[in-house]
């Protein structure tokens, strides 16, 4: 998209369509999410909040609490059937198709067919069953393997999906997505929570049993606002204002600020993995609580950065929650539904216990077990126990550079031009 003289943001909305087809697990068009743009030129971002809104017919009496930790991505207190998490009442609107739409409208500058046409073309062609995708399904296949549709596409046969040791590599049909992406470019977004497609969505929710209703999507809608602003030594972090990671990082930035250092050595892990328990026991006793300052949990997701020539900057992160979100693929339309600059590091996804890579200093590994109940924990393709992050800089001459995590098999870095 950068090449063929678009934005940035054509380009970020180019790779989320995408996502749907190559990395489903994480995002698609049942997705929410938020992201940033900050124009060329421009003093500060720009917010776009695409992020969860639960159904107006949600009756928090069909989730009650049982005994036991939650086998999933979160420290929250387990639900009957872990039915929060997986199945048709799991929903909560997607809204990621109206968030790319807004990013487009906003700042894009392609033809709206024409940045969709990439994800339609990986669409039609299939996803590519490599050892990493047959990783991922295995990982969630007692799940997919109760869902009709999801069982389908994903376990054809029955089994878990291996490539072969000769010949071409296999492709998984995904459903009626490619239709329904193609669809999409001609009338629009709007027909998503409108038209033609909001009706099929509809028609399927409503014959799994789900609570989403036609009102549900109709009101769906973006808010673009103001970033928050935390500072940071000589700089400003700007971030997302809902229930988003930057609303638990100006807790660690407040813990860290007094502290110097001048390299990542034993003080500095140290501090970092107070700062980030602390935060971390914060985010779970506040996340969702609207009437006090929001934090933010785990969730698999996508994130993508991206930077063009005048300089504008997109950084935009797309989730369908857990892993394959609901495990709910809608078979009309063929939509899964929602419910890093490379150095050893550690991990606080939990209230008391720190992952340490066991490649770091050993004086930094004594300390660190001497003060938290800290184990090793290598960074791994899967289970995933520490964020892959990836990032853009523009220096005032114009110049870019992209990192991203070598580590991490589905993460790259490309340029234009």
């Amino acid at each position: 998209m950068l090449a063929a003289g678009g934005t940035a943001a054509d380009a970020a909305v180019t790779a989320a369509f995408t996502l749907a087809a190559v990395e489903p697990w994480n995002s698609g068009l049942g997705s929410i999410g938020f992201g940033l743009v900050h124009p060329g030129g421009e003093p500060r971002a720009h917010v776009v909040d695409f992020g969860p809104v639960s159904s107006a017919r949600l009756d928090p009496v069909a989730f009650p609490i049982v005994a036991g930790p939650s086998q999933n991505v979160f420290a929250w207190p387990n639900v009957t059937d872990e039915r929060h998490v997986h199945g048709p009442r799991s929903f909560v609107v997607p809204s990621a198709v109206a968030g790319y739409a807004e990013f487009h409208r906003g700042w894009g500058r392609l033809p709206w067919k024409q940045v969709l046409a990439p994800a339609i073309g990986e669409a039609r062609a299939g996803l590519a069953a490599d050892w990493f995708v047959g990783l991922k399904i295995a990982s969630a296949e007692a799940d997919l393997r109760r869902v009709d549709q999801a069982s389908r596409i994903y376990l054809p046969g029955g089994l878990v999906p291996a490539p072969p040791s000769v010949g071409p590599q296999k492709r998984l049909t995904l459903g009626r997505l490619a239709d329904m992406l193609e669809h999409l470019a001609n009338p629009g977004a709007a027909d998503f929570y409108h038209g033609e497609l909001a009706r099929a969505i509809m028609a399927d929710v409503g014959a799994i049993g789900g609570v989403l209703d036609d009102k549900d999507l109709s009101r769906c809608s973006v808010r673009v606002m103001a970033p928050s602003l935390h500072p940071w030594r000589d700089a400003v972090v700007q971030g997302a204002r809902r229930p988003a990671k930057a609303s638990t990082l100006p807790h660690v930035l407040e813990a860290l600020a007094p502290k110097r250092f001048t390299k990542p050595d034993e003080g500095f892990f140290l501090a970092l993995a107070e700062a980030l328990q602390t935060a971390y026991r914060e985010r779970l006793a506040y996340l969702g609580d609207q009437t006090a300052d929001p934090r933010a949990a785990e969730a698999c997701m996508s994130h993508l950065t991206a930077v063009d020539a005048d300089g504008t900057m997109v950084s935009l992160t797309s989730t369908l929650l857990s892993s394959f979100g609901s495990r709910v693929v809608l078979p009309t339309t063929g939509i899964l539904m929602n419910a890093a600059a490379h150095h050893p590091r550690i991990d606080v996804s939990g209230e008391t216990v720190v992952a340490m890579a066991p490649r770091l200093d050993p004086a930094f590994l004594a300390a660190l077990r001497l003060r938290f109940a800290a184990k090793d924990g290598e960074h791994t393709v899967l289970p995933v126990i520490t964020a892959s992050p990836n990032f853009v800089l523009r220096e005032t001459d114009g110049t870019c550079t992209a990192i991203s995590d070598i580590r991490t098999r589905a993460s790259a870095a490309t340029a234009a031009g």
